[in-house]
């Protein structure tokens, strides 16, 4: 008869080989398919993936026990919980543990963060590599912001801490500017951050926003892990308005950092550089106005010495047409008067042959009618009173004259 064997007998069989084969923990590489919890423990279900055809090739339960949790949670100071997430690459040290009843299970004692977070850089060195590949890596970071901003989206949680840092320092700001931040809800951390935040971004039109701002508080270094995932990076890339990233860590610089149009560490610094920003326009404009006016009263100055130089001339030159006006008309004057006089001389004395030809005209007609004329010295006497006793007279009548001697005076 053949021999066979019950099942609890090759359990107990394969529980002894394993014991005696690993009689000590072991470190193990592997990826979280699942994780639940329950009564304090962590329970998980570990699988290996085929590098060329990312099929399942080996798979096996583990368990955090509650003490060993914290021991774990004790010994590292980081978020266990955002390193047991599903899809993580895990380096454990854990027991093999066979049960005759329950079969397989690793008790997991360790886990290797630094291994993880190498894993996780290598995946954000493969997703930058792709996305320059694609030619979209600076095409958010090519953008040019508005003169202005004025209209900005803000995709953050409800409730986190960042987002109201960001809120105080934007409507605080000491300029008195008044900007617009509308809330696009999603989720920052986990799982679902990536997707949610991507539909935000997917939603966004270029006449909608001036520009987005991607903020949350800070945390450790695997709660950025969303923020290095293909899917988000390739959403940043392709909005159609400028990303601001304010994440909150000091040191990772994440996918979602390096495609940006600007990258800073808080929300705060997001909202300093906004107001920033906006200062240097004002400061612009307010420069250029003063250079317009100091350009207008350069040219006002300008125009009125060109202008009291116009009037001095106009003024010299009025003086100097005055005066040479006034020394031809005082010549002219001169001319005239010269003329004038001279004129006036001829004719007086045209004038006065006249009145003499007249007078002996008019004397040879007084003469014919018996008159006479009385002269003395060669003129006319028509008084006594201009003669006196012993003159010598000529009495001239109209057929010859008579000298005379005045002896007396007989006044009437």
């Amino acid at each position: 008869m053949t021999q066979s064997y019950s099942l609890f007998e090759v359990n107990e069989y394969i529980k002894r080989v394993l014991a005696l084969n690993f009689a000590e923990a072991l470190w193990i590489c592997c990826e979280i398919a699942q994780i639940g919890e329950s009564g304090g423990h962590i329970f998980l279900d570990l699988v290996q993936k085929s590098e060329e055809t990312d099929e399942i090739v080996a798979r096996a339960e583990a368990v955090i026990w509650q003490r060993s949790l914290k021991q774990i949670k004790k010994k590292h100071r980081f978020h266990l919980d955002k390193i047991l997430l599903e899809g993580n690459e895990i380096l454990i040290k854990a027991e093999v543990d066979f049960h005759e009843r329950y079969g397989l299970k690793f008790n997991i004692v360790e886990v290797d963060s630094d291994y993880t977070i190498g894993k996780i850089l290598v995946q954000r060195n493969e997703t930058l590599q792709q996305l320059r590949k694609e030619g979209i890596f600076h095409q958010n970071s090519k953008m040019s912001l508005p003169g202005v901003i004025q209209s900005i989206g803000v995709i953050s949680s409800l409730n986190a801490a960042g987002l109201q840092d960001y809120l105080q320092q934007i409507q605080g700001n000491p300029y008195g500017y008044d900007m617009n931040s509308l809330l696009l809800p999603a989720y920052m951390q986990g799982d679902k951050a990536a997707k949610a935040i991507s539909q935000q971004l997917q939603q966004i039109r270029p006449n909608h926003f001036d520009c987005i701002v991607l903020i949350r508080g800070g945390g450790a270094k695997l709660d950025l892990s969303a923020f290095d995932e293909y899917e988000l990076g390739k959403a940043i890339a392709l909005c159609p308005v400028p990303v601001i990233t304010g994440i909150g860590h000091d040191v990772d610089e994440t996918v979602a950092d390096q495609v940006a149009h600007t990258s800073l560490k808080t929300p705060t610094a997001v909202a300093d550089f906004i107001i920033h920003h906006n200062a240097v326009f004002e400061a612009g404009i307010l420069q250029t106005g003063n250079r317009i006016k100091e350009y207008a009263h350069f040219i006002l100055q300008k125009a009125e010495l060109a202008l009291n130089s116009g009037i001095q001339n106009i003024h010299f030159s009025s003086r100097k047409k005055w005066q040479a006006s006034h020394y031809d008309m005082e010549f002219s004057l001169e001319k005239l008067k010269s003329k004038s006089n001279s004129f006036l001389s001829v004719q007086s004395n045209r004038l006065e042959l006249k009145s003499k030809e007249l007078d002996q005209w008019d004397m040879e007609q007084l003469l014919e009618k018996g008159y006479a004329k009385i002269m003395k010295n060669g003129k006319n006497i028509n008084s006594i009173e201009q003669l006196k006793p012993s003159d010598d007279l000529i009495i001239v009548l109209k057929d010859g004259s008579v000298d005379v001697n005045v002896k007396n005076l007989n006044k009437n």
